[in-house]
């Protein structure tokens, strides 16, 4: 598990190396990820940022990892 924090490649795609691990998405073998929306109880998705396939929900402490805020 890496401990170096996503960086923004775009307005929503980030690089997959986060403080949760290293994300490949298995269809496409793509390294970049964005945030979806989520479905109770989840907050957030993990979504691959090539071709839209989900990875893994996210939930509250973990999005605010992903994306740096602390509430």
């Amino acid at each position: 598990m890496s401990n170096t924090h996503l960086t923004q490649a775009s307005t929503d795609k980030y690089t997959a190396q986060s403080p949760l691990g290293d994300y490949r998405c298995q269809r496409c073998y793509g390294t970049a990820t964005k945030l979806g929306a989520g479905k109770a109880p989840h907050t957030a998705s993990l979504l691959c940022a090539d071709c839209g396939r989900w990875i893994k929900w996210v939930g509250k402490t973990e999005l605010a990892k992903l994306t740096g805020c602390a509430r």
